[in-house]
């Protein structure tokens, strides 16, 4: 997913709190730190809904609170006039960490973590299950296949005037993850693939 997708659902968290009758407080945190958050309330109920981009272990992540706290009545009357809460003094409602999976021409693209697991495990199944094996086993194939593999021999540079009479013989390779044929035509080997 993009960035763009990740606002989309940071829009619709906002939404779901709005529909359900809070309101933004615009001056609950003052300042300017990189972080985009949404502060809402509604009675004794404080929202802070945020996203933040962080480098943790060496690795690039953006994540998507919400928090929530319980306002006292003094609190309650002062949120709107200017008074600050802190965002290490509420409570993790709901935590959803994205990671960067790739940054591709400019556009950065974000998994959850549930997916990101589930591409390294499918990545390291994967990797597991290649097979090294370079062994082959050969097989010579009856007359028949020189007529088959005629008009792939009379493709090749200066094969235009061969004849099934020409061809000596045909060996199919198998191995471990391909097949190939070997033609012997004229005293030459042509491998078709």
């Amino acid at each position: 997913m993009t960035k763009k997708s990740i606002c989309e659902l940071f829009t619709k968290k906002v939404a779901e709190f709005m529909d359900n009758g809070y309101i933004i407080t615009p001056d609950s945190f003052a300042g300017s730190d990189g972080t985009s958050r949404v502060d809402l309330a509604k009675d004794d109920s404080f929202i802070r809904i945020y996203m933040d981009e962080m480098y943790n272990r060496g690795v690039d992540i953006l994540v998507l609170v919400v928090c929530e706290k319980k306002m006292s009545t003094r609190e309650e009357k002062s949120i709107y006039s200017k008074d600050l809460i802190w965002t290490n003094d509420m409570e993790v409602v709901e935590e959803t960490t994205f990671r960067i999976l790739n940054r591709y021409h400019g556009n950065t693209w974000y998994v959850t973590e549930e997916e990101y697991r589930e591409i390294m495990d499918r990545t390291k199944d994967r990797r597991n299950n290649r097979v090294y094996n370079f062994g082959y086993t050969t097989v010579r194939l009856p007359e028949e296949a020189k007529k088959i593999v005629l008009p792939f021999i009379n493709r090749k540079p200066k094969c235009k005037s061969v004849k099934v009479k020409d061809i000596n013989y045909v060996e199919k390779y198998i191995y471990a993850d391909r097949v190939s044929y070997r033609v012997s035509c004229r005293n030459n080997v042509y491998a078709l693939h």
